[in-house]
């Protein structure tokens, strides 16, 4: 619960603020889902992300803290995108004909503007809606730029291990620019590029190994099992 108290909220390892998100959306996805049946994909999703987004601002106006509610919308945006791109559903077809590159160039003008204005809360949800119509376009356009994009091999090794670079990046990246870059006092442009070409490659680098130890083996138990019980259903 470490994203309703500002005190821990980015303690320790700053990334971790959204673990708590994530365990949360575990117990709302029934509910979303439900909604999803009762009430249709469409309607539940233009409430989740509305209500989600009053939640955050209200809590970060009246509370002052900033659990990330939002993210929640932006995670029913994400099912909606799963939903256009490969159900057959009748009403799914009538979607997948909507323009999502328009739809995607307006969305990334928004993040733009909004970002500009600094109304970061509401560029947060551009963003959200960009990366919901850059996975439809790739969905549906096997052979567009989008789908090439991200099917980019070395994009796809680092996506391999990406949960593990994401989990430890942010005290790594502590580390590098405390202990060897920082005595160094160099201005900033040069600190920045130094964190660039040594700190990148050292992160994905130590992340890989983070993976291999602390990811992979359990990764590879769950495929087994997996392949246990699929062989079991066949015996019987």
């Amino acid at each position: 619960m470490q994203n309703f108290i500002p005190k821990y909220v980015h303690g320790i390892n700053y990334v971790f603020w959204s673990i708590s998100l994530e365990w949360q959306i575990y117990f709302l996805f029934p509910l979303l889902l439900r909604g999803w049946r009762q009430v249709g994909p469409v309607w539940t999703t233009v409430a989740v992300v509305a209500v989600s987004f009053l939640m955050e601002r209200g809590m970060d106006h009246f509370l002052k803290i900033d659990p990330g509610a939002d993210f929640i919308g932006f995670f029913a945006m994400g099912m909606f995108a799963a939903y256009v791109s490969f159900s057959t559903a009748a009403a799914a077809v009538k979607f997948k004909a909507m323009p999502w590159r328009w739809l995607a160039v307006a969305s990334f003008a928004g993040v733009v503007v909004l970002d500009r204005m600094e109304r970061f809360g509401e560029a947060n949800l551009a963003v959200s809606c960009f990366g919901a119509c850059i996975l439809m376009i790739a969905s549906l356009e096997p052979r567009g730029w989008a789908h090439g994009l991200l099917s980019f091999r070395p994009l796809v090794v680092v996506g391999s291990f990406s949960y593990s670079l994401y989990l430890i990046h942010a005290p790594l990246l502590q580390l590098l620019w405390k202990y060897p870059f920082s005595p160094w006092k160099a201005e900033p442009n040069t600190m920045c590029l130094s964190l660039l070409l040594v700190g990148i490659p050292s992160i994905v680098l130590a992340s890989y190994l983070f993976f291999l130890v602390g990811e992979r083996p359990f990764l590879q138990a769950r495929r087994r099992q997996g392949h246990g019980s699929q062989d079991g259903a066949c015996d019987r």
